[in-house]
Order: C-alpha cells, then structure tokens, then sequence
C-alpha cells in the first residue's frame, strides 16, 4: 500500500507528512515536548524518505513514459492517411443516418451506434484540435445543436479540468465536421443530453479513449493507437520544434494580422471566437486544410454502404471490449508502475 512506485502511496506520504507538521504546530502550542520529538522523529526517519523515494519514482516513471510516447508519435499516422479515413468516417455516419430514416428506426442496432459514436469520436479528434477528452464527453446535446442552429464556427466547452483558471473553452468545428455532427445528432435513441452517446444502454458516460482505440485498430492498423492525451502532445511536439525553429512567432502574426508585438499577445483570449479562430489556424499550420464532408458520389467511390459499415469492424472487436473507465486527460492523472 505504501509502494512509492504508485502515485497514491506518494499521494499518502504528502499527505502524512502535511498531518505530521500540523502534530508539530500543535505541539509547540501545548508545550508537549516529547510529543513533538516523536512526531519529529517519524518525519525524519520515516515520511521523508518515502517522499524522497517517491520523487525518485516519479523520475523514472516520467522518463519512461517519454521514450514510450517518443516511439508512439514516431508511428503517428500520415496526414494523407488521417484525411482518408475521417473521410470514410463521415461517409459512415451518412450511410447510418440514411438507413435510420429510411426504414424509420426508433432506436439503432448496438452495432450501428458503436460505429456511430467511432467516427463522431475519430472526427472530433483528427478533423480539428481536440484538446481533452473529458471537454466532449461531458458536452450537451442542446448546445451542440444550438450552435449547429446559428451557423457558428465552434462550440463552449464550459465543463473542463481548468475551467475555474481560464473559463470555457471554444472548439473549432469545421464545416465537414459540422455535417457530420448534424447526422449524428438526427440519429434516434437519444436518452440523454449529451452529445456522444455512448454505445451500449449499460454505460451512463462515453470512453472516447476506447473509441479512439477501436478506431486506430480498425482504420490505421495500430495495435496501440493514439488516445486524446497523445494527439495533445503531438501539438505540443510540433510547436515546440517550430518555436526551436523561431517559427512560432510566424504563427503568431498570423493569427493576429498585426506586428509580432501585437501578435505575442495573442493568447490574451478576448472571446470563443478567437479561441477557435487560433485553433483553426493551429490546426491547419500542422495538418493542412481540414477534411471537407464528401459528397454523394465519393461516398459511392468509397465503397461504403450499409453492409460495409455493420461488417467493417468485425476484425478488431474480438481484440476490443468498450470500457466505462474515466479517459485519463494528463499524465500526472495517470498511476504509473516501474518495473526495475
């Protein structure tokens, strides 16, 4: 239990160690010398060093982590790849709408909604900037559809990890993802507000880190696909190397339209549509135009009919179980094992 190679034995030490001072404090206040000497002892000979062994630990753990994650973007799939599969996955969720109003469904077959929700996921997340999973999983319905309404370029995420620090968050949405967002929304079966909707009546909240799974195995061919943590640290990665490259100023221009003393200024976001605005061109500075939704006669080109779509992941699911796990958003969030 107190394994300082997990992050809740660190969590605890911090935590015995913050106990101990308080024991101190208190001591000090009541005069209770001796008291204070054994609490003072345990502080020295015990709690330090679980916690100096636990930073040690987490050293270790985090470098581990970036030579796994270095190997992981090293094999992130060809923007000329990703373009062609988000287009097949927009292309899916026409076939299924289709189908839905064609022979008048109130509610879709599991298979269709697992392959539903395994495109909206794959869309949001490669046809724009998708920040952290938790921002989508916990978007509503309504919103979606209001913003869809007024035509607007992006929607608020107003529940996030810190939203008390920045406030909410605007999301880009292209207009080919925007198409497909419609198609999703005019699906039956709604029993909720929100937006994804997971797949099977047994789960309350989707787990788009097993969609995004499902959807690397079925479309990339990877047996370790990326998940929304890692797509985050491609940006990062990215941009860090063009900043090296004093490139990032450049970026910066552009996304203000004005002298490089203005455009530091750039984050010193004023409203959503800024915020969308600097993901856009975020997004298009590393991957090129956004995906544009296709038309009926690529559809047709593409093969993808409803057969297609019903059969398409059979290959991947006997590898593949849909989980109910919270999608971890940071590393620091995550409860890492050294093997030494």
């Amino acid at each position: 239990m107190l394994d300082t190679r997990y992050t809740w034995a660190r969590t605890m030490s911090q935590a015995m160690d913050h106990y101990c001072k308080y024991l101190i404090t208190a001591c000090n206040k009541n005069r209770w010398s001796e008291a204070k000497a054994t609490v003072q002892q345990l502080l020295d000979e015990c709690i330090h060093g679980f916690l100096k062994e636990g930073v040690n630990y987490r050293q270790i753990a985090d470098n581990q982590k970036q030579l796994r994650d270095a190997v992981r973007l090293a094999g992130f799939p060809e923007i000329s790849s990703i373009k062609r599969e988000m287009k097949s996955a927009m292309a899916k969720l026409h076939v299924i709408n289709k189908y839905a109003v064609d022979n008048s469904l109130q509610e879709l077959p599991y298979k269709l909604k697992l392959e539903a929700a395994t495109a909206t996921v794959g869309i949001i997340n490669f046809n724009s900037f998708p920040g952290r999973s938790g921002e989508w999983a916990k978007l509503k319905r309504t919103h979606v559809k209001e913003q869809l309404d007024k035509h607007a370029d992006h929607v608020l995420c107003l529940e996030h990890k810190t939203a008390s620090t920045y406030g909410g968050l605007a999301k880009f949405v292209p207009p080919g993802s925007w198409e497909a967002f419609r198609l999703y929304l005019g699906l039956p079966g709604k029993r909720t507000d929100l937006f994804l909707k997971p797949p099977s009546t047994t789960i309350s909240t989707v787990s788009i880190s097993s969609l995004l799974k499902r959807l690397g195995m079925m479309h990339f061919g990877l047996q370790d696909p990326q998940n929304s943590n890692l797509i985050r640290k491609m940006y990062h990665t990215v941009l860090l190397r063009m900043s090296r490259e004093k490139d990032a100023m450049q970026l910066m221009q552009k996304v203000d339209a004005h002298s490089a003393h203005v455009a530091r200024k750039v984050y010193a976001i004023t409203s959503p549509s800024d915020d969308a605005r600097f993901a856009h061109l975020l997004f298009i500075e590393i991957n090129g135009d956004h995906v544009a939704f296709p038309t009926l006669d690529e559809i047709e080109q593409l093969g993808i009919d409803i057969d297609f779509v019903l059969n398409c992941g059979d290959a991947v699911d006997s590898k593949w179980a849909p989980s109910a796990d919270a999608d971890p958003e940071d590393d620091e969030a995550q409860c890492q094992l050294v093997v030494c």
